[in-house]
């Protein structure tokens, strides 16, 4: 097994896998004559069982949402080969399972579009079987799911609270010029230890360890950056001065670079502080974010969760009153985008914040709203 591992690429958690340990179980018990099927048999009648089969446990699950409820996600994705593509999840109180994958290429990439296929999902499922939709930010997104929120009374539209907490992340980036400065050396810090063999040669041996570095897809990562090179400080600081770190380390065309590089590390217009400011600012958004983006129903945290991260900007020193203000503009634009009345509704009936939200007339009027369009008539 450990062969079969190693040269066919498994990853190691293979081994902890439920339906893997569920085969080793299987096999045991099996004559000493049992041998797995051809490959072609494999490729088409095996297959064609197990696609069989999982139809058959998706089936079983839609029964269990008229009981449990579930929400639909959208959300858009480009494979290697830069091909649009739209996947459908199905979440519910046990997990999430896809529901539908499909090109877009070729397609018009409209609201009308990805409404009709969220649409074919719904009447699928049964819209009595659905609470909301969750959709990505993008224009056309948003649009689908106000068209699906307009046709079913009984379904809500919901923004992605991640993506519209990474995009606030951006959203600051952009209109302060003090995060986007720190953000922007962070940047040349960080890709120039990891794209320059000597220079990342030398910074792994003197520390036994790698710089982490930001992604385009998703802006948060930036923080996880900022605090890489916030913990490596003295590290980057010790190879700096290393008799070793002359421009003859790098190519003729890298030397600028260079030098811009270490006049960051060595701290010249203050960069270290205002890394620090910079983390401060991030860090109650990327903790809420974190929040959402885990396991377990998060929802009901997001309400309150928000408050705490406003009212943390109010206090930090770091930043002027207009900045501030800045900052709290930007969070409160993202928030009117992402938060929905399922949002009060999930708050309302968490235990946590009992106390909280009878005495909050903006969740017990989203509430209210919501038990009008979900409860059958005859209830009201």
């Amino acid at each position: 097994m450990d062969r079969w591992l190693i040269c066919t690429n498994q990853p190691f958690n293979m081994v902890e896998n439920f339906c893997f340990l569920e085969f080793l179980d299987v096999v045991k018990k099996c004559h000493p004559s049992w041998w797995s099927s051809k490959r072609d048999k494999m490729r088409t009648k095996q297959l064609d069982g197990q696609f069989k089969l999982v139809g058959e446990d998706t089936q079983s699950l839609v029964k269990k949402w008229e009981r449990t409820g579930c929400m639909l996600q959208m959300a858009g994705w480009s494979d290697w080969r830069n091909k649009p593509h739209l996947n459908v999840m199905v979440s519910f109180p046990a997990g999430t399972v896809f529901s539908k994958s499909v090109c877009m290429e070729g397609r018009e990439n409209d609201s009308t579009t990805y409404f009709k296929m969220l649409d074919g999902v719904i009447q699928e499922i049964s819209a009595a079987s659905i609470v909301g939709v969750v959709m990505d930010n993008a224009k056309v997104c948003a649009k689908a799911g106000e068209m699906a929120d307009a046709k079913y009374l009984g379904i809500f539209s919901v923004g992605c609270t991640t993506h519209a907490l990474d995009l606030a992340l951006e959203d600051m980036y952009t209109y302060i010029d003090c995060l986007k400065t720190v953000v922007d050396n962070d940047n040349k810090v960080g890709k120039f230890f990891t794209n320059v063999d000597k220079v990342r040669a030398m910074y792994n041996r003197i520390a036994d360890a790698q710089l982490k570095r930001s992604t385009v897809t998703r802006f948060t990562t930036n923080f996880e950056m900022l605090l890489s090179l916030s913990t490596g400080r003295n590290l980057l600081e010790h190879c700096v001065c290393n008799v070793a770190w002359v421009e003859k380390l790098v190519r003729g065309e890298q030397v600028a670079p260079f030098n811009v590089v270490t006049h960051i590390i060595m701290d010249t217009n203050g960069f270290w502080k205002d890394v620090d400011m910079t983390l401060a600012v991030m860090k109650p958004v990327v903790k809420l974010l974190r929040l959402v983006d885990g396991p377990g129903a998060t929802m009901s945290k997001v309400y309150f969760g928000m408050d705490a991260v406003v009212a943390t900007m109010r206090t930090l020193d770091g930043l002027l009153d207009a900045e501030k203000a800045n900052v709290e503009k930007i969070l409160m634009d993202r928030w009117a985008f992402m938060t929905s009345e399922l949002h009060c509704v999930a708050i309302f009936l968490d235990p946590e914040y009992m106390t909280h939200t009878l005495r909050d007339m903006q969740i017990c009027e989203g509430f209210n709203i919501w038990l009008y369009f979900w409860a059958p008539p005859e209830l009201l």
